[in-house]
């Protein structure tokens, strides 16, 4: 297990791209203000405001917790508060489920300050979270509009965010929930030859819908199992399916990392392009299991040469070759760049190889 890059210096610049970056995505470019000026003539509807609380603006605020719960930075914690004082005064806008993310830290942020206006907030984005509309077998749909279609996407999104909440204000319904859908996604959403899930399922026919071994939709996956599992108790009747479930899903996963070290767009296509979000995103999981003792630590062999592999696409902790939002079902552009979901998860996971001082 050997590295070659000076570990501590890399956080140093993820962090400080992840709290720039946190308060000012989506950038908008001249030619993207224009359309959408132009958007707004033709449709007579304004679009010209973007919002800066989206969950991958929620993964970076996850990237500034790590780092100051596990080095101590104060300035990731006032930049931390900032991005949600500005979130509030923006009216705090949930839309959908997907916002379920930013209650994450928020969490994090109340246990340390005690404030009420969090604890508010975070009330909210539980109630709403909650009060969707469900699918026909428990599971939240990824948007109103989908029917039945359950997405992947979803688990990482908003399981973690239920469970922390349900440690908080001990709400078993609200744990049950987040372990419905794992569950379901499990049963209903894998791919039984490979055991790698498909990007959703149709909870009324059971049909399987997307692509096979999403890479980053094995992130979402593998993110929503281990940051759930840290709030299940043991003694609950579902723990050690999870967690068997987890492990299994750890041994098939490392099967497809690239000789070089890190994943692929879509994990089975070996010969395609390295994305950089699949390869953070499954090791930010990968590690954290192993710091919640739920992994095994001989995966930290895996994760070192991932880790080197991301290096290798960052410059001054800007991390590249991240690939585009996924635009729906089998809608996965091959554009190539700097993106939340790659820079906040490798944020994250460097941050926790520290604290494990290797």
């Amino acid at each position: 297990m050997s590295l070659s890059i000076d570990i501590k210096t890399f956080q140093n610049q993820l962090n400080r791209v992840a709290r720039t970056q946190i308060l000012k995505y989506p950038e908008l470019t001249m030619k993207q203000r224009i359309k959408r000026v132009l958007k707004s003539i033709i449709k007579k509807e304004f679009y010209f405001k973007v919002d800066h609380y989206f969950w991958p603006n929620g993964l970076l605020a996850i990237s500034l917790e790590y780092s100051h719960r596990l080095e101590n930075k104060e300035h990731d914690m006032k930049q931390l508060e900032e991005y949600y004082r500005r979130w509030f005064k923006d009216g705090m806008k949930i839309k959908n489920a997907d916002y379920a993310i930013n209650g994450y830290s928020l969490i994090y942020l109340y246990k340390l300050k005690r404030e009420r206006k969090y604890l508010e907030a975070i009330e909210e984005i539980a109630n709403y979270v909650s009060s969707l509309e469900r699918a026909k077998d428990g599971s939240i749909p990824y948007r109103k509009n989908n029917g039945e279609k359950v997405f992947v996407d979803l688990l990482g999104l908003t399981c973690p965010f239920l469970a922390r909440y349900s440690d908080l204000k001990q709400n078993e319904e609200v744990l049950d929930l987040a372990i419905q859908q794992l569950k379901n996604f499990l049963i209903k959403g894998m791919d039984p030859e490979t055991g790698l899930p498909y990007h959703a399922y149709d909870a009324n026919d059971g049909t399987k819908l997307g692509i096979i071994g999403w890479g980053r939709g094995v992130g979402w996956l593998f993110i929503g199992l281990v940051d759930t599992l840290e709030y299940i108790p043991d003694s609950h009747k579902d723990y050690y399916f999870i967690k068997n479930n987890l492990l299994k899903l750890v041994k098939i996963i490392v099967k497809y990392q690239t000789a070089e070290g890190g994943y692929t767009w879509q994990l089975q296509a070996k010969e395609g392009n390295f994305d950089s979000s699949a390869t953070s995103m499954i090791n930010y999981a990968l590690v954290k299991g192993i710091m919640l003792k739920i992994i095994p630590e001989s995966y930290l062999e895996n994760v070192m040469r991932d880790l080197n592999a991301l290096y290798k696409v960052s410059n001054k902790g800007l991390v590249y070759h991240s690939s585009g939002e996924c635009r729906g079902l089998s809608m996965y552009p091959q554009k190539y760049e700097n993106n939340p979901w790659a820079q906040g998860p490798t944020s994250s996971l460097v941050s926790i190889l520290l604290k494990l001082e290797l």
